[in-house]
């Protein structure tokens, strides 16, 4: 397993899964806690408001494009949209996912809402890195 994953499992204990997907390519999956439901003020696409309460959110780490490099795929956090609701993409909810996950991996990787969040309706889409900080 590669070692980021490693420090993420130790950090997060329970609230992270991770299963292979072949050798050097894993899924996995954070639990980002409850609370979530509600409304939120929007971004480029109106306000949103969601049902769920309990937020996941799900990507690939590895080799994903067979270059021996390790990189993240698209991350995706599902969402039940209330009925007439905007889209998370740029709006406050999304903000939270990214400060959330900063949170309780202790600053070891972030997020930020991907334009492939614009295609969804049910899930935000984020690009996931590991967190730099700026001196």
């Amino acid at each position: 397993m590669f070692t980021l994953l490693e420090k993420l499992q130790t950090k997060l204990g329970t609230a992270i899964t991770i299963e292979a997907e072949g050798d050097k390519m894993y899924s996995v999956e954070i639990n980002l806690g409850t609370g979530y439901a509600g409304s939120y003020d929007g971004g480029y696409w109106g306000d949103c408001a969601i049902t769920n309460d309990e937020l996941k959110l799900h990507f690939l780490y590895g080799d994903i494009y067979e270059e021996g490099d390790e990189d993240f795929g698209e991350g995706m956090v599902d969402l039940a949209y209330a009925e007439g609701s905007g889209l998370a993409y740029t709006g406050a909810l999304d903000r939270l996912v990214e400060e959330r996950l900063e949170e309780i991996t202790g600053g070891l990787i972030t997020c930020s809402g991907s334009e492939q969040g614009m295609q969804g309706e049910d899930y935000l889409s984020v690009d996931i890195g590991e967190f730099e900080t700026v001196n």
